[in-house]
């Protein structure tokens, strides 16, 4: 007997993704905000997108040099995945 693996495994995953990340920005809010001190909070929101970005560069850098290139080649459409 095989085990087929569940199409809504990825589905739950996401889920606890999502509310991981949900928890993470609102314990990191009140932590920024007393990092910065009396900085209006558009500059608070701009400087955690910005480190973000940052963070997000880093992965992306880190990504490339540890796993190479990678596979470049793009998967087209074919005529079932259409409407």
């Amino acid at each position: 007997m095989s085990h087929q693996p569940s199409s809504h495994a990825g589905l739950h995953q996401g889920v606890i993704y999502a509310l991981a990340a949900a928890a993470l920005f609102g314990a990191s809010t009140p932590f920024a905000k007393s990092l910065v001190g009396h900085a209006a909070p558009v500059a608070v929101a701009g400087m955690l997108y910005f480190g973000s970005g940052l963070g997000l560069l880093a992965l992306h850098l880190l990504r490339g040099v540890v796993l190479g290139k990678g596979n470049t080649e793009v998967a087209g459409l074919t005529r079932t995945d259409w409407p």
